[in-house]
């Protein structure tokens, strides 16, 4: 039986990577049964992006991954919209993570305890690939749906989850599914339906709180995606990367006040960046504490570097202070970030406009226009200084 497998296995030696790298022992395991090919990564993370440019056959994973624990791992691999369903197997030198039931919902047959022999290896990767390749098999109907949804074909990922969600008595990776298949489609009810049955409380995959997160922001229910934010950041505490997720999702719906608590809360985490650097100094600026926000401004650019967001709300404060002069320098160097940006050329007519340079003003909203032409506060103002300048 062992002959026939490593047979197989060899005949598709050429596609076949594993990592991340469970133990020293597992990957001895792995070259002596002729499997050479194997990329090692240590990042569950860094994991994540190289699935993403990069179709594994075969993946093992450690349980005690860095920066993001195995199971979360699987979770995020078999969840995702942008990898392809891949054959997975979880080791680990603690006890199983889960319940077996949903390690199997995921398509983990068991977890395997270490030290792992070569006979255990061989039989987990014999009925992962058996699994993966028959057609009538939950896995093979998932990489179905995982495909569609991947190549943005909406009714087909729509139509295979749902079957899967039928079959499965609505599991979290059928339901997930099913709803960023929904999101493909640019459908905020259906998505929302599905969201709907989602417990957040209960749920321990990133993915399913994200999905629950963006759609329930689709619907302005602002309320819940702070009650599951704070769930998914609590979970993912040692990684950066759903803090930025939660932030970008909050800024793009203009909730300013729960970015700025994403990033306090990343910054006690010690996650850096300037982002959320920018995010404390535009709350400061909300609760108008003008300067502490030109403060943290300064401060970011010192530690990240100058950027169009924190020139903008640069030039935002120096306009609040009435100090015309630097709010125009500020928009002047986000322009030379930015050059075709129709906001920033918005920002320096107002600041040009204060400082009654009209012709300026202008020739700058004539430019912001012209990049976006429904620019509506632009026409206006737009409008206001031509006629001001005929009656003059």
């Amino acid at each position: 039986m062992q002959k026939a497998i490593l047979k197989v296995l060899r005949l598709i030696l050429h596609k076949i990577n594993i990592q991340p790298i469970p133990n020293l022992n597992c990957k001895l395991i792995l070259k002596r049964s002729g499997l050479n090919n194997v990329t090692s990564i240590e990042s569950g993370i860094e994991a994540l992006k190289l699935c993403e440019a990069k179709k594994f056959e075969v993946i093992f994973c450690d349980q005690n991954t860095k920066h993001l624990s195995g199971w979360l791992f699987v979770q995020e691999v078999k969840n995702s919209p942008k990898i392809a369903n891949t054959v997975m197997i979880l080791v680990g030198t603690t006890p199983s993570p889960t319940t077996a039931e949903k390690l199997k919902q995921y398509g983990i047959p068991s977890f395997l305890g270490t030290p792992i022999n070569s006979k255990q290896l061989m039989e987990a990767l014999s009925a992962g690939l058996t699994d993966a390749k028959h057609a009538g098999s939950i896995e093979y109907k998932y990489s179905e749906a995982k495909d569609a949804l991947i190549s943005k074909n909406a009714p087909l990922a729509i139509e295979k989850y749902s079957a899967l969600r039928t079959e499965t008595n609505a599991s979290i990776r059928s339901t997930v599914g099913l709803l960023q298949s929904y999101e493909v489609a640019n459908d905020i009810k259906g998505a929302a339906e599905v969201a709907s049955t989602i417990s957040v409380d209960d749920s321990d995959s990133p993915s399913a709180i994200m999905a629950v997160l963006r759609s329930v922001c689709a619907e302005s229910k602002f309320d819940q995606c702070r009650k599951g934010a704070e769930k998914l950041l609590d979970l993912t505490k040692e990684t950066i990367v759903y803090f930025r997720a939660v932030l970008d999702l909050v800024n793009r719906y203009r909730q300013f006040d729960q970015a700025e608590d994403t990033s306090l809360k990343a910054h006690k985490n010690s996650h850096r960046g300037g982002d959320f650097s920018l995010a404390i100094a535009r709350g400061q600026f909300l609760k108008g504490n003008i300067e502490e926000s030109l403060k943290l401004i300064k401060k970011s650019e010192k530690e990240f570097g100058i950027t169009l967001e924190g020139m903008n709300l640069s030039g935002v404060c120096y306009r609040h202070l009435k100090d015309y002069l630097s709010s125009k320098k500020c928009y002047e160097q986000a322009l030379k970030i930015s050059p075709m940006d129709a906001k920033v050329f918005f920002n320096l007519a107002l600041s040009e406009n204060l400082l009654d340079n009209n012709e300026a003003a202008i020739r700058n909203l004539e430019m912001c226009i012209k990049i976006e032409p429904d620019f509506e506060k632009a026409k206006v103002k737009l409008e206001e200084l031509r006629t001001t300048k005929k009656s003059a």
